[in-house]
């Protein structure tokens, strides 16, 4: 499966580390956004079932926990036809100075069938500063959605800046 994810690699929402110094407050950055995309798989299937494209906001509490949202929008695979959107506001935990893991319930719309479901999230991603100043970042990284009796397995590639 994750051979076959190579090619369909694309960037996500998903922004959630920065360890950028601000002496004023001490928790260093305080915001993050980031934009991206990503493609999901079906746990029983080899199959990509659909693509997103997203952005996410982040605010730092304090040294290792941040609260945030996740907004993704649906598509088939190869972004042919949209699908529909989720909302997952995330609570994430820093474990490292790179490396994020982040969950979160929230809700799903199907533009298909018209109608919203429950969204449960859990994830981690890579921190790689793309600037001296680390305020540029790309965060590959994976989670796992469950919604509408369904597990899926998504990789996702995302640009965030903090401030």
């Amino acid at each position: 499966m994750l051979a076959k994810a190579s090619p369909l690699l694309l960037l996500t929402a998903a922004a959630h580390t920065s360890w950028a110094q601000d002496s004023s407050s001490g928790l260093g950055t305080i915001h993050t956004v980031s934009i991206g995309a990503s493609t999901s798989w079906a746990i029983d299937s080899d199959e990509p079932r659909s693509s997103a494209a997203g952005g996410d906001y982040m605010y730092r509490l304090n040294p290792k926990w941040e609260i945030g949202a996740q907004l993704d929008t649906d598509w088939t695979q190869g972004y042919e036809k949209y699908d529909g959107y989720a909302v997952v506001p995330v609570a994430a935990y820093t474990v490292t100075s790179r490396i994020n893991l982040f969950m979160g319930v929230g809700f799903e719309h199907s533009d298909e069938t018209g109608e919203n479901g429950a969204l449960a999230r859990l994830g981690g991603e890579y921190t790689i500063y793309l600037s001296d100043n680390q305020q540029t970042l790309f965060l590959p990284g994976c989670f796992l959605d469950y919604g509408d009796g369904e597990l899926t397995f998504s990789l996702q590639l995302s640009i965030g800046y903090t401030w």
